[in-house]
């Protein structure tokens, strides 16, 4: 969506209504609709039709889909460990040439936190963008990696496991790579190189097509052409994923009638 979406609102207050309810839905229970949100977000203070066209066409897929929710597990063996997830889209932001990330934590089985903005900086590779993206996710699975240890729900000194779908990004946080590649980079971008060299993160590599933080980067069809959302019954590392919504065909082709 640009700025230049058609003509101007004559009035912006229903819009920004819309898109306030749309945030607090995509908050707590509906992680699928978090990039169209955000997208939306972009333009709370110049608004255009098209946006608003955007912003009914989110509301009707929730209508559509408002029988869909997150279940958690207590099986299989290992759902109680804290997995994340990372992803980003390089310089996607055409007017300012910023990169959009997300990430995703999972525990028992279904998300509890993600999230999907755009960075502060400009990267000059999709490796920069990613291991950025990374390092935001991570700073987000330290604090609920934390928060499970002062409840007891975490064996003390177990790694945490993030997912990127960018091998060269893996590379740099796992001290890897060579320093040259990042030394403009800001210092605090080092912080998951330091997780991972103390045994407190470990980045693993997911292909494109199963990584659920996907959705948090752009609008995304699976290899058959149907929209997909967190829907993914199992991968390599054997780890069951939420049935938030195998499929949402049917669904998107009713909001875009």
């Amino acid at each position: 969506m640009t700025e230049d979406a058609g003509l101007p609102l004559d009035d912006d207050k229903p819009f920004r209504q819309i898109v306030g309810s749309l945030l607090y839905c995509a908050m707590s229970t509906r992680p699928d609709i978090v990039h169209a949100v955000t997208q939306l977000s972009r333009h709370l203070s110049t608004p255009h039709y098209m946006h608003m066209l955007m912003a009914k066409r989110t509301v009707a897929y929730l209508l559509h889909t408002k029988d869909i929710g997150i279940t958690y597990h207590g099986q299989p063996a290992g759902s109680s460990e804290l997995i994340g997830f990372s992803d980003s889209s390089w310089a996607d932001d055409r007017s300012t040439g910023l990169s959009t990330c997300g990430y995703l934590w999972m525990l028992a089985c279904g998300p509890i936190s993600w999230r999907s903005k755009l960075q502060a900086l400009v990267t000059l590779s999709s490796t920069e963008a990613e291991y950025v993206g990374a390092c935001l996710g991570a700073q987000h699975g330290m604090h609920l990696d934390n928060l499970m240890n002062e409840l007891g729900l975490k064996a003390n000194g177990k790694t945490v496991t993030l997912y990127l779908d960018n091998q060269s990004a893996i590379a740099i946080g796992s001290n890897q790579s060579s320093v040259q590649r990042t030394k403009h980079l800001a210092l605090r971008f080092y912080f998951l190189r330091d997780l991972v060299r103390a045994g407190k993160f470990k980045l693993t590599y997911l292909p494109t097509n199963i990584m659920p933080a996907d959705v948090f980067t752009k609008h995304t069809a699976s290899p058959n052409g149907a929209m997909y959302l967190i829907a993914f019954t199992e991968d390599a590392t054997n780890y069951v994923w939420v049935k938030f919504l195998s499929q949402k065909s049917d669904a998107y082709e009713a909001v875009m009638k």
